[in-house]
Parts: structure tokens; C-alpha cells; sequence
């Protein structure tokens, strides 16, 4: 059996079906931990195609683990599928215009991520059967990626420890694997209690939880010279203590986030903001509560298994355009403001070169895949909670087109696409990809060898979930 063949063939005869769950899922635009139409529809069309499927995954409703199969190797799929708030928009309209009656939208493609990966986990589910090869396939239902997540405690739990490897992709508006790395995030809230008291009258009875925060955000922005320079310091206020400037407010509370190329220097900045919290306490005479909240490790790729991922893009090409798609992709890029032009053209001329800016302009979907090189390194400064995955199993990420070149994440240009039949075609291509790389590993299970040892050589073969504590 050729394995593209068998992959292009099944992809194509889902593809009607999988549009349509694809469909009702970014209409369904449900925020983090609120997926609940979502995960269902997810959970009963894989029940319909003979999974297993287990719900509440580490307590959370809109978790679910969904298997077929048994053996090695067992080959994992991430699914998303939460939307983000106020980046409603229609369709395929290139004209910002929320759907009526909807705050959400699918503003970072989740809609799309999800339902890639089921068409990765039914072709390979498929190939298991017409085979008789040995394996397993596991579908990870992942609520709330742009909320708290939930990988962290799967991986805590130990849901992937049977894993050989996972194979992921996000929506973006190039094509490749490449060797890219996505920094990590520790957050916590900080809640001052004080004393009321009349501020004309009598100040000195009051302790001000207010002044608190203010004097605990000097510290930390004192502290930001002395960090390292790719660390990030966030903060915003969750209460301000009330709306009465005569009254000393007894209560205040903030959120931080701290962001760092590794888990464990986030986890160290941490500390010493905790401490410019205890230093406001002191100048103060306030009482403290730190409730540590949401953490994701880093993200990095497994290099052995990029490059099973890489030969199947390779294979599986970029998304077939049509003329109809590359002129709905120019109505949305002629609204990017001045700024986002300048973000497409300078991508436009790393990816083509110069001379070709005004032909790929006209034209701006990305034709090209990029094969995995890992002298190649890239950083960004975004986070993501496959990097919890990628510290207890083998783990290697794809990015697909599912937006014009210069797409801004988290807009709404990206819902509006990702709704459209540009968003389809890069699903699609996507879900072949990753099926083709697990067919691949079903029929030589050899590829992965040296996978777990690089794993364990860049970790330590130590994991520490980084949230709630």
C-alpha cells in the first residue's frame, strides 16, 4: 500500500463531513472551559467512528481522551477548540463585521486545529485497520489553550506516559516545521487585605491594600533591570478595592505574569516578584495572598520527531489554492493598517525575496512548505501549553496557512478567514500531514529511534507541572 496514496484518499473522502464539524464548531465559538457544545460534537462523531472515549479529563468538563487501538506504537493528536472573546466576525468577509449575537470568535483558528486533528487520528485509525499493523491512536480533547489549559495536568497525570510521540499543528499564515521555540509563563494573583477607614478624617487608622499593588508594581518595575532581556513582566488589575476616593480601600488584587525562554527561569523571576509583594506588605501594614494560577512549560521541537513530521509535509505540499481564494485573501490584507502592510511585505521578502513582493502581494497565500533544519532556530515570544507535552513525550509541531500572509493572531481577520474556505484548505492539508506521519510511524516504528533519548537529554527526563503551584 502506498501510504500518501491511502492518506490523500481518505482525507479526501472526510472532507465534506470534516468541513462541517469544522463549521459548527466556529459558529459554536465557545470561550475557554465553556466548550461544551464543542467537545460534545467532537466527542460523538470520534464515539461514531469507534474510539473510546473518556470525559472530565483531570476534572475539567470540556477535557476528553479519546482512543483506538492498542499496542505501540501510540501515536497522539492535540485537539483545540476554544474561541477568544470580542473577535467575532463573518465569514469570509474581508470587512470587519461581528456576527450578530456573537461575542466570540476563533481568532487564533482552534476551530480549524481541532478538527486537523481528527482527520489525522481517523485516516490513521483507518490505516490501523486495513493493515492489521500494531498501534494505537490517541485524540487529546484540549480544553481552554487561551485560558488555563489543561495539558499541564494531563501531563501530570501521567496521560501521555504510554505515548511514543504527538503530532501537532496551529493555524498560522505560512507553511512548515521548522525549528521554533515558544517561550514559558508562570502567572499568579495577588490579593492585599488592609483596613478601611475615612481618608480626610482619620488616614492613619486605614491600611491601604490599593497602595499595596501600586508599591508592589514600582518594585517589579524596578526589577525588569535586573532580569534576563528575554524575560517578560505582565501585570493587570483584577480589583482596584472600590470607587470612593474618601475611603481607604481594604481590598485590592492584581494578576501577574511572568514569561522566560525556560520554565525554571520563569518559576525563578517568580519568586522575586513574590518578594516585591511581601516588600509591599512591610511599607504598608497589609496582609497578602498569592494563589498561583496557570504555568506552561516551554515549547520546543523533538528533533527526531520533526523530521518524520517535516518528510510528510514535504510529501503533502502546501494547500491547493484556488484564484477564488488568493482574491478573498487580497480583500482581507487590503484592510491590514499601515503597520500590518509592513509586517506582510518584510515576511513577503524574507519568504520570495524583493522582486517578487508585488507578484506575491497580489496574491498573498503562502505556496511554499518549509522542511525541518534544525540549524535553523527560531524564537517566539508567545507560549503555548504543548510545551508541557513535549516535556514527557516525544513531540513536534507543524504550522499551516490557514490565513493570508501577515495575518495578526488573535484578530479578526483570522476568524473571518479561518471561517472561510481558506481556512478548509489549510485544515485539510494539516490533517494530512500529521495523519501521513503516523501512518508512517505505524509502518516503520523504527523512526522514532533516538526520539525518547533526546527527550530525556533536553529535560533531564524531569517534569514539574507548573500549574497551581
Amino acid at each position: 500500500m502506498k501510504e500518501l496514496e491511502f492518506v490523500e484518499t481518505e482525507a479526501e473522502e472526510l472532507k465534506a463531513f470534516m468541513f462541517e464539524i469544522h463549521r459548527k464548531i466556529w459558529e459554536y465559538a465557545e470561550i475557554s472551559d465553556g466548550e461544551f457544545e464543542s467537545s460534545e460534537l467532537l466527542c460523538q462523531v470520534l464515539e461514531e467512528e469507534g474510539f473510546s472515549v473518556r470525559k472530565n479529563v483531570c476534572g475539567r468538563t470540556t477535557a476528553f481522551i479519546a482512543e483506538f487501538g492498542e499496542g505501540h506504537p501510540a501515536v497522539g493528536f492535540l485537539g483545540e477548540y476554544d474561541a477568544l472573546p470580542g473577535l467575532s466576525q463573518e465569514a469570509g468577509y474581508p470587512i470587519k463585521r461581528p456576527v450578530e449575537g456573537a461575542a466570540c470568535g476563533h481568532g487564533c483558528g482552534h476551530s480549524a486545529l481541532g478538527v486537523a486533528s481528527l482527520i489525522a487520528a481517523f485516516t490513521a485509525k483507518r490505516y490501523l485497520e486495513k493493515t492489521g499493523e500494531s498501534g494505537k491512536v490517541i485524540y487529546y480533547g484540549c480544553c481552554a489553550e487561551e485560558g488555563e489549559g489543561v495539558k499541564p495536568l494531563m501531563a501530570r497525570d501521567g496521560e501521555f506516559e504510554d505515548t511514543d510521540c504527538v503530532f501537532a499543528w496551529h493555524p498560522a499564515s505560512v507553511n512548515g516545521v521548522t525549528n521554533t521555540e515558544m517561550i514559558a509563563v508562570k502567572t499568579i494573583h495577588v490579593t492585599f487585605d488592609g483596613t478601611t477607614s475615612h481618608a480626610g478624617a482619620a488616614p492613619h487608622l486605614g491600611r491601604s491594600a490599593l497602595d499595596a499593588c501600586e508599591l508592589m508594581n514600582v518594585g517589579v518595575n524596578y526589577l525588569r533591570e535586573h532580569v534576563i532581556q528575554e524575560a517578560r513582566l505582565q501585570y493587570a488589575y483584577l480589583d482596584t478595592g472600590g470607587t470612593a476616593p474618601n475611603v481607604v480601600q481594604d481590598h485590592a488584587k492584581l494578576i501577574y505574569g511572568v514569561r522566560a525562554p525556560r520554565i525554571y527561569q520563569a518559576e525563578e523571576i517568580l519568586k522575586r516578584v513574590i518578594q516585591c509583594a511581601e516588600g509591599a506588605t512591610l511599607m504598608t501594614g497589609t496582609g497578602v495572598r498569592i494563589e498561583p494560577r496557570m504555568g506552561y512549560s516551554d515549547v520546543f521541537q523533538n528533533f527526531v520527531t520533526a523530521r518524520i513530521l517535516s518528510d510528510a509535509a514535504q510529501e503533502i505540499g502546501a494547500p491547493g489554492w484556488t484564484e477564488e481564494d488568493y482574491q478573498l485573501a487580497k480583500a482581507f490584507t487590503d484592510q491590514y493598517n499601515s503597520v500590518q502592510k509592513s509586517e506582510m511585505e518584510a515576511l513577503i521578502g524574507r519568504r520570495y525575496g524583493t522582486e517578487r513582493l508585488k507578484e506575491v502581494e497580489e496574491r498573498p497565500l503562502d505556496t511554499k512548505m518549509d522542511g525541518f533544519d534544525e540549524k535553523q532556530h527560531f524564537m517566539i515570544y508567545g507560549c503555548s501549553d504543548v510545551g508541557d507535552v513535549g516535556y514527557v513525550t516525544p513531540t513536534a509541531s507543524l504550522s499551516v496557512a490557514t490565513g493570508a500572509l501577515g495575518t495578526p493572531g488573535h484578530s479578526w481577520f483570522m476568524t473571518g478567514m479561518t471561517g472561510s474556505s481558506i481556512g478548509e484548505k489549510g485544515l485539510l492539508c494539516a490533517g494530512k500531514i500529521m495523519g501521513l506521519a503516523a501512518v508512517k510511524v505505524f509502518k516503520d516504528p523504527g523512526l522514532l529511534k533516538g526520539a525518547q533519548e533526546e527527550r530525556i537529554g533536553r529535560t533531564g527526563g524531569i517534569y514539574k507541572c507548573p500549574m497551581y503551584g
